[in-house]
């Protein structure tokens, strides 16, 4: 509302309340908004403080209320970084690492020689290590009665050179962070604000294997945002990525040895700083010198100077634009494991997710393929044709030859003589699920399973009743039972008589004999099944 009334003071000043507001007014205003989304936001607001205005002419409330807003930007979906563009931001995370590990190593070197005598003090490095000494100590250089610094500071390089020979600069410190996320797949304000102080369930006995630190996830909700991370020497999912056992191997690839080398590093900014935190850096052009928990401003600093684009300015084939939700995205489709909230949770960052997406669409398509094929396969009893069968009177070696099966085994199974209830069998001692030359014992229904079972046309009746009779059942039975014991039988039967003519399936239904019947309902009341 103050933005509005300064704009209808600078355009018309001549306005003394609201009953004299005009569409063109409302107009005016809102095509002053820029940009798009802010005109978005500003427009809904004055709609929720001026829709119940008694007083608002209708000219300015129809303009207020009727004139359709653009819609919201929809935002781009986070994706994983491709295996390129994660090499070239940690090639550049571990170099400032590396970098700071080795030039505060090699102060502290040089301070230590220096308190012990061994440095001549009036050569330059002793020269040095006199300024790190007093730095060291104070949390301060040496300075004149007006408060500018020694002489002898300007020729060790100035504040900016010598404040950080001791401690990480907020851009490292930054770099430390966005490595750690990428490791560990914790949000980046989680990790920057992760204590020095952490618990060893080893004892601290021997090499570093994990560590536990008190964390705080405020989004979790103030009953959860407290957590306990682990840190690991090196995760499960990044071993086989080992190609040798040297220390610099090692360390880049364990968030444990990283947040050990940074807490060693950081001690200075604690000591002086008065703080607890694992990142602790120096400003040394500021009054406050000792802060801690990088913020987002050091990381875009840190992208700035080793030459990665904002995200508007991300160009394909280029480097990729730095940003800390798609490193946890990374990760998290990397390990396809929880990374500080709930499975449902996690599936939600996975369901976004391209690569997990088509992945994920070959292994369902292999299951359901897989599925398809066991459902075929027990719905697919041969079946002998009539054509077959008749020729079995006059060429019974042909027609056993057309169906596959021994001349004599052709002749029994025509004569009806190794009929089950719906299909006959080929062996009844070479069963699958019984010793060889042992007799079958399953329930006749299993025959339509069986590789054994050959459907011959004078089976149809039986098939036909007992496929009505199962499905009679149906209101009668729990449908679960039902559904896992009838149901498969019922689309077995459904495949065998539809290879069958309508009429010839009206004709068999007609033909059920009486002791067919008595048949299908022993079976269905379990009185053939062996005991």
């Amino acid at each position: 509302m103050r933005q509005f009334a300064v704009f209808l003071e600078r355009t018309a000043p001549d306005l003394t309340g609201p009953e004299q507001l005009k569409a063109a007014h409302i107009k005016a205003f809102r095509m002053s908004l820029v940009p798009e989304s802010n005109r978005r936001t500003r427009m809904k607001a004055l709609r929720r403080i001026l829709r119940g205005d008694p007083i608002l002419p209708a000219g300015a409330r129809a303009e207020l209320l009727d004139v359709p807003l653009a819609k919201a930007a929809v935002p781009e979906p986070v994706t994983a970084y491709t295996d390129v563009e994660i090499q070239q931001i940690m090639t550049a995370l571990r170099s400032d690492v590396r970098r700071s590990r080795d030039r505060i190593r090699t102060a502290r070197t040089l301070l230590a020689q220096v308190r012990s005598g061994d440095v001549d003090m009036q050569s330059p490095d002793g020269v040095l290590g006199g300024v790190l000494d007093h730095y060291d100590r104070h949390g301060d250089v040496l300075r004149l009665a007006n408060g500018k610094p020694e002489q002898r500071l300007a020729a060790c390089g100035g504040l900016r050179v010598v404040l950080p020979l001791l401690c990480p600069t907020a851009r490292e410190v930054a770099a430390f962070a966005v490595l750690l996320t990428a490791l560990t797949g914790e949000n980046f304000s989680t990790v920057a604000a992760w204590p020095a102080i952490d618990h060893r369930p080893d004892g601290g006995i021997g090499e570093p294997s994990l560590a536990l630190i008190e964390a705080v996830k405020a989004r979790r909700g103030p009953d959860r945002e407290h957590m306990v991370t682990a840190l690991e020497d090196l995760p499960p999912v990044l071993a086989g990525v080992l190609t040798s056992d040297t220390e610099e191997v090692r360390l880049f690839r364990s968030p444990l040895r990283i947040y050990l080398l940074l807490v060693e590093l950081t001690e200075m900014s604690r000591r002086h700083g008065g703080h607890d935190r694992a990142f602790g850096f120096v400003v040394p052009n500021s009054a406050a010198r000792w802060r801690s928990s990088p913020d987002s401003t050091a990381l875009t600093r840190w992208c700035r100077e080793h030459g990665f684009p904002g995200v508007p300015t991300a160009q394909p084939g280029g480097k990729p634009a730095i940003n800390v939700r798609r490193l946890r995205q990374s990760v998290i489709e990397g390990g396809h494991r929880p990374v500080a909230h709930t499975r449902n949770t996690r599936d939600r960052y996975l369901q976004r997710s391209r690569a997990v997406a088509e992945d994920s669409r070959i292994v369902v398509g292999e299951a359901l393929r897989g599925e398809v094929a066991k459902a075929r396969q027990r719905q697919s009893i041969q079946i002998i044709e009539p054509a077959v069968v008749a020729a079995a009177g006059t060429d019974l070696a042909e027609a056993a030859r057309q169906a596959g099966l021994a001349p004599e085994v052709l002749a029994s199974m025509v004569a009806g003589q190794q009929d089950t209830v719906a299909a006959a069998c080929t062996d009844d001692t070479n069963a699958p699920d019984a010793p060889p030359g042992q007799p079958c014992s399953a329930s006749f229904l299993h025959c339509l399973d069986c590789g054994n079972a050959r459907a011959l046309p004078h089976h149809l009746p039986v098939q036909i009743t007992l496929r009505d009779q199962l499905a009679a059942l149906r209101p009668n039975l729990d449908p679960g039972v039902w559904r896992v014991r009838y149901e498969p039988r019922i689309l077995q039967l459904d495949e065998l008589i539809s290879h069958y003519t309508a009429a010839e399936a009206e004709h068999a239904r007609n033909k059920v004999t009486d002791s067919q019947r008595r048949m299908i309902a022993d079976l269905i009341n379990g009185r053939l099944d062996l005991r």
